[in-house]
């Protein structure tokens, strides 16, 4: 109950709150539609023109400039057109860590967040099918999986790929998810890792069920069911058989904590991977209404309606190619 109302107050409050000052003058893109021109405009207070020390302070994805009080007028204004929140956050964490704070791109994820887990054991779960049968229906359908991406790589190698991709552009967008997972921000790295691997094993299921043999075919809302009722209990025991030497198993120290938490700590983990996907899901279903209307308008039936496929999303996420070494040493064969 406690949590619920922490919960509930923190939603009118609003999540991920951070400010960043900037000592010198912001640039941001100008474009010209009908010169076919784009240039840097400095970014100025409305009321007193003040161009330096403006605070920038991003609260859930809303995005305000305020005017140093000191010296100048400490107007605030809402700058959802000069940054967005997400921007904020990342450029944030390259000021946390000492790096060049560069301008992320508006749309695609450029700066991860996703917390690592130092020392953690990379140890995978033995193979519990060392002589695998060609013809039993998981090996066949993982052997074909496997096929899509490039060969050999087993299909919770490439889940884990896209859970990390999926959290990684979360991260920075939902303020909610960045005060739980961010540890800058008073966020669990160990809850980070394992909304991941709980993702993960969404993803997994849901192909698998569905004998999806491409995961970027896989449909968001399918993965989501699998993180609710009794979908999301019996979850929290499967053990994916992986593809032999090629690994595709859970890590030994993940199996340890699936078996050894709380009940509040694996709906945690389900809610927040749930989260991760409906967010995905409704970024995707308002870029839709965007390319019908050219602007922001409620969903039609049509686009609230028809699946989110995972490949739409691949856009926004974090480089060319999903990580798929992160989880396990994953070695190409020459």
């Amino acid at each position: 109950m406690a949590e619920a109302a922490e919960r509930d107050h923190r939603q009118r409050t609003g999540w991920g709150r951070v400010c960043l000052t900037v000592t010198g003058s912001l640039q941001r893109p100008a474009y010209d539609p009908f010169a076919g021109e784009e240039w840097q405009r400095t970014v100025a207070c409305p009321e007193c023109g003040t161009s330096t020390g403006l605070t920038l302070e991003a609260l859930d994805d809303v995005t305000v400039a305020i005017c140093p009080p000191a010296d100048a007028c400490g107007r605030a204004w809402l700058a959802d057109d000069v940054f967005s929140a997400s921007q904020i956050r990342q450029m944030h964490h390259l000021k946390l860590h000492g790096e060049t704070m560069t301008t992320p791109d508006r749309h695609r994820v450029a700066v991860i967040l996703v917390p690592d887990m130092d020392g953690d054991s990379r140890a995978l779960q033995d193979d519990p099918t060392p002589d695998p049968e060609i013809d039993d229906p998981y090996t066949w359908w993982a052997i074909n999986s496997s096929a899509v991406v490039r060969q050999h790589t087993p299909p919770l190698v490439v889940a884990m790929g896209w859970a990390r991709g999926l959290l990684a552009w979360s991260l920075p967008h939902d303020g909610e998810i960045y005060e739980h997972l961010y540890p800058p921000a008073g966020g669990s790295a160990l809850d980070a890792h394992m909304t991941q691997v709980v993702l993960a094993l969404a993803l997994h299921e849901a192909a698998w069920q569905e004998e999806q043999h491409d995961f970027g075919k896989l449909s968001l809302e399918a993965a989501m069911a699998e993180l609710e009722g009794d979908r999301a209990a019996r979850l929290r025991g499967v053990r994916p058989l992986g593809l032999g030497n090629d690994g595709g198993r859970l890590r030994l120290s993940d199996i340890t904590r699936l078996e050894a938490a709380s009940n509040q700590h694996w709906q945690l983990w389900c809610r927040l991977a749930g989260e991760v996907l409906a967010g995905h899901s409704q970024q995707e279903r308002l870029s839709r209404v965007k390319d019908e209307r050219g602007s922001t308008f409620p969903p039609t039936k049509r686009t609230a309606t028809h699946p989110v496929l995972l490949a739409r999303r691949s856009s926004s996420l974090p480089g060319a190619d999903l990580d798929f070494t992160w989880y396990q040493d994953h070695h190409l064969p020459s």
